[in-house]
């Protein structure tokens, strides 16, 4: 494993096209399965982060609300001993849920508004509502086909 320095230039070099550097850093993801592990971990969370700030819109109390509810919300839908199918649409429940609610809060702000932005609006919301209750559906199937665990 090169050093935390070794590694910055490495991706460096590979973000700038260097094709002996994208195969270095290749061999080492390879090498130190953690790394691309704990990215791929953190993205769910980051994007989830991403949701949360553009609802809170600067209002602490609201990101800070809406975090601890979206933990509390993949805590009670994770079942004891999930498999990784099961967690991975366990997520994907709750960041729609998040988007859902974005939609929703977007949807209450109408003055100003022209007809074709109050459509478009009312079309995002209606996205959101589907893919949340298409994420609800194939997590319940999927629990469902499971069983008790």
């Amino acid at each position: 494993m090169p050093s935390e320095a070794e590694f910055k230039e490495l991706v460096d070099e590979a973000n700038g096209g260097d094709k002996k550097a994208i195969q270095k850093l290749r061999s080492v993801l390879r090498s130190n399965p953690e790394i691309w592990k704990g990215i791929g971990d953190n993205l769910a969370a980051h994007a989830r982060h991403s949701i949360i700030k553009l609802i809170a819109n600067g209002n602490q109390l609201v990101a800070e609300s809406l975090k601890l509810k979206a933990e509390d919300l993949e805590r009670e839908l994770t079942r004891n001993k999930a498999s990784p199918l099961e967690k991975m649409a366990v997520n994907r429940v709750v960041s729609v849920w998040l988007e859902a609610q974005f939609s929703d809060a977007l949807g209450t702000v109408t003055n100003g508004k022209d007809l074709a932005r109050a459509r478009f609006e009312l079309k995002q919301r209606d996205a959101s509502d589907k893919r949340l209750s298409t994420a609800m559906k194939s997590l319940a199937t999927l629990q469902k086909l499971l069983g008790d665990e």
